[in-house]
This record gives structure tokens, C-alpha cells and sequence, in this order.
């Protein structure tokens, strides 16, 4: 987990470089002395696929979700692996980009749990 050193006067300044940093502000705490850190609760609760995708993926590197179904294929379904890709996504590391067949997943720089 690391923390980073803010004002809390300029907290959706902070939030904003976060996002650009790849680090999520729904997945951020404020601290009165300034601090902030990611919340932990999420990170216990990826599974062995997730995180072993995540070390896999290098930041900046995109993943088609077609790509991910057919890899689990035989070992989890389609619905499951797209709880997967959801789930990094909602954690801050994934970004959705795109819609529909042209969706693929973007690997932000935030580290891996």
C-alpha cells in the first residue's frame, strides 16, 4: 500500500492527479494529516487469476476481454472471467476503453497487491 502526501484544502486536485497516475479516488482515504492510502479491502480480495494477470500485464499494455475469455476457457466462464476484468477495473487496475467488440482493458501503473 503506499501513501501519498496531499492537503486536504486541494482534495479533488489530489483526486484528479490519482486518476492520471492510475490510482482511483473511490479507492482513496483522505487523512486530517494529510495523508492518503489506497484502501486495502479490495486487495485481499482479488483471486489467484486476477492477481496472476495483473503481474503478467505490464502497465500500459492492453488486454481484449475476448482474448481473457478464451484463455480461462475450461476453467471458469464467461460471466466469471468478466467479474475478473470488472473487478480489477473497479480496484483502479484496469481501464475500460471502448464499447461493446472494441473493448479492451488498459493496465494502469498502480501496483500490483
Amino acid at each position: 500500500m503506499r501513501a501519498l502526501k496531499t492537503d486536504c484544502c486541494y482534495a479533488d486536485a489530489f483526486k484528479t492527479l490519482c486518476r492520471a497516475e492510475g490510482v482511483y479516488p473511490d479507492r482513496i482515504e483522505i487523512w486530517n494529516s494529510g495523508f492518503a492510502r489506497q484502501s486495502a479491502a479490495i486487495i485481499s480480495k482479488l483471486s489467484r487469476r486476477q492477481k496472476t494477470l495483473l503481474e503478467r500485464l505490464k502497465p500500459g499494455d492492453q488486454l481484449a476481454p475476448s482474448s481473457y475469455y478464451e484463455e480461462m476457457q475450461g476453467i471458469v466462464s464467461q460471466r466469471q472471467a468478466q467479474r475478473d476484468l470488472s473487478g480489477l477495473e473497479s480496484g483502479g487496475w484496469l481501464r475500460q476503453e471502448g464499447e461493446g467488440p472494441s473493448t479492451v482493458y488498459i493496465r494502469t501503473r498502480q501496483d500490483t497487491p
